[in-house]
Parts: C-alpha cells; structure tokens; sequence
C-alpha cells in the first residue's frame, strides 16, 4: 500500500502503544535502513538501537556498504553501547525475532542481505517501521498497525517523539521504569537526523511541520547542552552538528566542484547532467558512496543558486547498476510546490522522497540521450510551475 499520514493523534497513539510493546516482546532486534543512507537513516538507525537497548533488548544494525566518514561518530556510539553493525546476518538469523525498518520509502530502497530478506518474509518476525516518506511510489515494509509512518521533518523527529511516549508510559510498562531513556548519545543521534535531513529546517514547508521542528529541535538541543561538560570538545549544539555533518573532505570537494564546473540552468532550475563519458572517471578516484553523497549536496547547492530548484542526473557505474540517477531539490525559499507532482507528471514510478526533495531512476537503455530527456523534464517542471504561478516561464 502507498503511505499516507496517520489520520488522527488517537491512531497515533495506538500504533505507538502497539510499538512499545512489540519491543517488549522481543528479544534479538535488527536494523535496517536504506541504500547509499544519509544523515537521517544512519542517525536513525542508531537512535532506535539506543532504545531498544535501554530494554535489555539485543540489537544489530545491518550496513552492507560503507558509510561516509563523517558518521563515524554515530558508529562510535555503537561501540560504547555494545551495538553490533554487521555487514551479513545469516549467521544468528534464527535468533533473530524483530525487524526495525527506518528512513525507507519502499522495499526497493532496503539496505539488506539474503539473510534479512527471509527474516522479512517469516511469519514469525515482527516488522516495525518508522518513515516520514509519504505518497509518490512509497510502500509499507512493516503492517501498519506497528508503522509509525507520518508526516515529520525527519525520521529522527518519529523516533523522538516515541522515546518521549515511553518515558511518559513508564507506569504502564515497568520494563522501562527508571531508565534514563534520554541519554547524551541518544539526544545526539536524534539531533543529527533532524537538522541534517531538513538543514537545519530550511526545507520545512507547512507550519505543522515547522511547529514540529522548532519543538524537538529546541528540546533536544537543550538536552544535548546539559549533558555535555563544557570543558569537553563533544558535539554539544545543533550548530556543532549540522557544521560537522556537511564539513567536505579534499575528495569531496573536487568531486563537488566536478559537478558544478558543468552547472547550467534553464528558467527556475540549475542543474548539472554528466553523460555516462562524464561520469565514469569520477567514481574510479572517488568512492561510490562519496560520490553520491555529494551528488546531494551539489543539488541542494543549485537550488539554493536558483532560489527554486536544484537538480543533478548521472550514470551509476557499469558495475553498480544498468539505471540513470536522479535528484531534484526545492530551495529553502521556494515552499509553494511538492517535488511529488513532478514524478506522477513525468510519468516516473521508480522514484519517491518528500516535498522538498525527490530522487528517481530510470534505465539506461530508456535513455538513449540524457541531454535531450533532461530538456524534456525541464519542460514539464516548468509547465507545472506555469500552469501554478503563470509568471514562471
């Protein structure tokens, strides 16, 4: 089924209660987010892990492919915390009796191996999920009576909000009285989700959400100051973080001025498309993931250029995959307009995100010219926009 928000602050609640006690239930959790995983997936996977063991509950992350250096931090809590990240879970699968799915918009996207797809598969494993990605092509991978999919800044903002129901339900659950829920590396993963995912709410676009943001940012902000010593070099601010997280490496930063050297734009929208000539040498000198990674930078880089949107196109390497790359991002300024439109108007099903930011792939084969079909979606985007404001042309 296609994800929508939660209906009412009742449901919410009922599938939060229905959480709680799905994790009191198990006994041996494993994690899994999504491919090439950002600033919320990766934060998010740590921070429902610190839950979860807060419960006396065992807990694994799967990660299959290596993660950007600049997240080593999160990693570290890992380790203090006794957090198993693995790269394979057959060995030990059978123990295995929960699944936490987060920051996926649908099965496609999962970070997993042979192992974890059976698990998902079995009957006899609960599947809990937590996503702010609603609507486009989006999916549930968990039933959504544990789905905790709704409208949000961040996936980090979801898990948030569930550490706060547990310390409120405490009476209700004695296996979580008295744990200091809300710990320094908890409020710190939780952080990092929610101001990198929306830098630092620049592209947050209704009011609700931005209420949303301006609460937990604000509260676990405070949280994170007054568990850090001051004398220490800690992250101890949502500043601190935000800087850390977008700080370039050399490779970084001549992969990020490759992309802008060949930036163009056209009416509202700056782009760059390197063709699969242009693309082929990048991943050879620069890790694939590096390179993806800043390929998200470079289009939140050219919407704020454009003031409206930003948009990068490439080819995977021959040995990554057989698609054609995609990612298009709103301008923090420019909130009149859900990038979701542009995937049901293109025609596009192998695509999703939120209204902010949208990424899509497409086969190469489907695609004889990147050029040419780039004009073409720089035709429809512009139409949509027309056909909105008029003046936009």
């Amino acid at each position: 089924m296609r994800k929508s928000d939660i209906p009412s602050i009742a449901a919410k609640n009922r599938i939060v209660l229905r959480i709680i006690e799905a994790l009191l239930q198990s006994r041996n959790v494993l994690v899994l987010g999504h491919r090439n995983s950002d600033e919320d997936c990766i934060a998010s996977m740590v921070a429902i892990s610190l839950l979860v063991k807060k419960l006396n509950r065992n807990v694994s992350i799967l990660l299959t492919e290596q993660i950007h250096e600049r997240f080593h931090y999160l990693l570290n809590i890992c380790r203090y915390n006794a957090i198993h990240v693995i790269p394979d879970c057959s060995e030990g699968a059978d123990e295995i009796d929960t699944i936490c799915v987060v920051d996926t918009p649908k099965p496609e996207m999962l970070q997993i191996c042979e192992g974890a797809k059976k698990l998902l598969a079995s009957p006899r494993v609960r599947v809990i999920e937590f996503d702010h990605h609603l609507a486009a092509d989006s999916a549930y991978i968990a039933p959504r009576e544990t789905a905790l999919v709704t409208t949000a800044s961040s996936t980090c903002e979801l898990i948030g909000f569930l550490a706060l129901k547990m310390r409120c339900l405490r009476d209700r659950f004695e296996e979580i009285d008295g744990e200091d829920l809300f710990s320094r590396n908890f409020v710190l993963a939780v952080l990092t989700g929610i101001v990198g995912d929306s830098k630092m709410g620049k592209f947050i676009k209704s009011h609700r959400e931005r209420w949303f943001y301006k609460l937990f940012s604000s509260r676990f902000s405070r949280m994170l100051s007054e568990k850090t010593h001051q004398t220490s070099s800690n992250l101890s601010s949502m500043e601190e973080i935000f800087k850390e997280i977008t700080r370039l490496s050399q490779l970084e930063e001549r992969c990020f001025k490759y992309f802008m050297k060949y930036r163009q734009s056209r009416g509202c929208i700056a782009y760059t498309v390197l063709d699969e000539e242009m693309t082929s040498p990048l991943p050879e000198e620069t890790d694939i993931d590096l390179f993806v990674a800043t390929a998200r930078s470079v289009a939140d880089a050219l919407a704020e250029e454009s003031g409206c949107l930003g948009m990068v196109a490439y080819h995977d390497p021959p040995e990554v995959s057989d698609l054609i790359q995609f990612r298009i991002r709103r301008s923090h300024s420019f909130q009149n307009f859900d990038l979701r439109e542009i995937l049901s108007a293109a025609g596009i099903e192998n695509g999703g995100g939120h209204e902010g930011a949208i990424g899509f792939r497409i086969p190469k084969k489907e695609i004889p010219d990147i050029r040419e079909y780039c004009s073409h979606l720089t035709d429809i985007i512009i139409g949509l926009f027309s056909s909105r404001q008029g003046k936009i042309k």
